[in-house]
Parts: C-alpha cells; sequence; structure tokens
C-alpha cells in the first residue's frame, strides 16, 4: 500500500516528478515525460536508502528553490520518513 505521495511537474523539461512511499518499507521516483510527438515516457527509480519499516511521507524542494544570493541554483532533493 502507499501511504505517503508528493509530486511536482517542471514545465521547462515537460517532466512529472513523483515520490511515493509505502508498507514495503521503499520510496520510489517516477519521472513521466512527454516529448514533442505527444508520446509519454514513464521510469520508476528505486530509491536506495534501505529502510527497515513504512514509509510514512515523502516530499520535494524543488517548488521551492531558487538561486541563492550568490546566484548558484541550489540543489533538488528529496526527503524521506519513515517509522525506523
Amino acid at each position: 500500500a502507499i501511504y505517503a505521495i508528493t509530486s511536482h511537474y517542471d514545465a521547462q523539461s515537460n517532466t512529472l516528478y513523483i515520490v511515493s512511499g509505502g508498507g514495503d518499507d521503499r520510496a520510489y521516483l517516477h519521472l513521466m515525460t512527454t516529448s514533442n510527438n505527444n508520446q509519454a515516457q514513464t521510469k520508476t527509480i528505486p530509491l536506495a536508502h534501505p529502510h527497515t519499516d513504512s514509509i510514512s511521507c515523502v516530499a520535494l524542494n524543488t517548488p521551492y528553490i531558487t538561486n541563492d544570493v550568490s546566484g548558484t541554483t541550489q540543489a533538488n532533493q528529496i526527503a524521506i520518513g519513515s517509522y525506523d
């Protein structure tokens, strides 16, 4: 069962990022992209950190990224919360 899910659409790359986690103690990054000819492509990446209990929450910082005062773009990050 899925216990947590979040998403972010990046219009520049035409990609929907979805992070999910649940009772299988794993978190996944799902990428959905539409090409110029409207062909959808999907990819699922299991996230590598080993959990020993259910994933209870997930988050992306992507919607909040801006250039910092030096003009450097901040890194995209995924946060995963688990009962372990």
